[in-house]
C-alpha cells in the first residue's frame, strides 16, 4: 500500500509502484509536490529515473515521461497522519476502493498508531 499525500493536502491511496507512476507525474515526484508513505506510516523515497530532457534552439524540451520506484526508511511523518486524522486532507479518488478516512483506516490500522 503506497499513500501518495500532495501538497495540494490530498492524498491517494495505491496498491502498487506502476500505479503511483500512472497517478503521480514524475516530474512532480522529482520537485517534491508528494510525500509516500506506507501502509504503517513509514515514508517512502522516491529513487527517480528523470525524464530525458534535450536542448532545441536554446529551449530544454521534456522527452518521456521518466519513472520511481519507492525504497522504505524508518522515518514517520506522524504529522501528516495527525492532518489526516484531523481532516484536513482530502482523499482523492484513485485506482483503488479506497477514497475515504474510513476506508484507509480499515485497511491501514497501523497507520493510525502515532508515535508520541
Amino acid at each position: 500500500m503506497i499513500l501518495a499525500f500532495a501538497e495540494d493536502s490530498t492524498v491517494r491511496a495505491l496498491d502498487t509502484i506502476e500505479q503511483a507512476n500512472v497517478y503521480c507525474e514524475t516530474i512532480d515526484v522529482e520537485e517534491g509536490v508528494y510525500t509516500f508513505l506506507d501502509e504503517r506510516g513509514f515514508v517512502l523515497v522516491p529513487v527517480i529515473t528523470p525524464p530525458r530532457r534535450k536542448r532545441f534552439l536554446g529551449t530544454t524540451m521534456i522527452c518521456g515521461t521518466g519513472a520511481f520506484r519507492l525504497q522504505r526508511t524508518s522515518d514517520r511523518r506522524d504529522d501528516i497522519v495527525r492532518r489526516f486524522i484531523a481532516g484536513e486532507i482530502a482523499v482523492e479518488k484513485g485506482p483503488t476502493d479506497m477514497n475515504s478516512l474510513v476506508a484507509i483506516r480499515r485497511r491501514c490500522a497501523d497507520l493510525f498508531v502515532l508515535s508520541e
